[in-house]
This record gives C-alpha cells, sequence and structure tokens, in this order.
C-alpha cells in the first residue's frame, strides 16, 4: 500500500511518500520505501530501514515498525510548516473525497 502527498504550502511544494508491505513471517506491517523533497529537492529518502538524508554520504537505520517523517530534522529544509499541516488534519474536504475516490478506483482495477 502507497500514500503520496502533493501539498502547496506558502511558496513551497512538498511531496511525501510511504509506502508500506506485510512480513511474509507475522505478517505484520512494516516501511518499505519513503520520500520527502520540497520544491523538487529531496530531503530524505528511505529503502527498508535505511535512510538517506539528502547529500549525505553515510546512511542511518530507523525500525521498520516506524515511518522516518516526524523524526527526521534537517536544518537546511523547514519543513515545519509541512508537518504542522499534517498534524492539525485541516486538509480539503475535495482532496479526502478524491483520494477516496482513487483508492476505490484502484480496488476496483486490481479486483479487491
Amino acid at each position: 500500500m502507497r500514500f503520496e502527498l502533493e501539498v502547496a504550502l506558502g511558496d513551497l511544494t512538498y511531496e511525501y511518500s510511504v509506502a508500506f508491505e506485510s512480513t511474509s513471517k507475522t505478517k505484520e506491517v512494516v516501511v518499505l520505501e519513503e520520500t520527502l523533497s520540497a520544491a523538487g529537492v529531496p530531503a530524505y529518502s528511505r529503502k527498508a530501514s535505511e535512510v538517506r538524508l539528502a547529500g549525505a554520504k553515510e546512511s542511518f537505520s530507523i525500525d521498520r515498525n516506524l515511518v522516518a517523517l516526524p523524526v527526521i530534522y534537517d536544518p537546511l529544509l523547514d519543513d515545519s510548516d509541512f508537518k504542522g499541516w499534517l498534524s492539525r488534519g485541516d486538509f480539503p474536504r475535495r482532496t479526502l473525497s478524491s483520494c477516496s475516490e482513487e483508492i476505490t478506483s484502484s480496488r476496483r482495477l486490481s479486483g479487491l
């Protein structure tokens, strides 16, 4: 399952994506991939537990049961507007409607 958000706040457009998978052994849902960018500039990317900040040579690990977004702070990217917008949950009604329509359409196409 993948969730993607593109949000214009002020002068910046934020793009956030997170994908989950179910493990075969325990059937728990874990993070597969995660990315955040602002104005087309990547802030971080993640594959499984490995997180790499943009421009960094080194990576670090984070528990696959946790999303990285609330944990990562990049001083070069002020993402407080985006994180604040997410935490308030003040999404336009049409955004939620279009999301549920897309999910319903996707389920029809995949036979779910």
